[in-house]
């Protein structure tokens, strides 16, 4: 088993200014938030889609007690 003092040692102010790990941080948090606001949309438009679902059966409950259908 490898441990971590066998890998590779980059010293702490290398790490923070590689240009590969800065673009792969940015990538990753861009994703992320992309991801994030996608769930968001979804659940709402599925809150929203249950909401109607609802209010149609209420109506229709509400229809069916209607005085004069036959």
């Amino acid at each position: 088993m490898l441990s971590r003092s066998s890998s590779i040692d980059v010293p702490s102010h290398d790490f923070h200014s590689d240009p590969f790990i800065l673009y792969s941080q940015a990538l990753h948090d861009y994703t992320l938030k992309l991801w994030t606001e996608s769930r968001r949309i979804a659940e709402e438009k599925a809150r929203g889609r249950v909401t109607r679902k609802e209010e149609e059966a209420q109506k229709r409950k509400e229809c069916e007690r209607c005085p004069g259908r036959t």
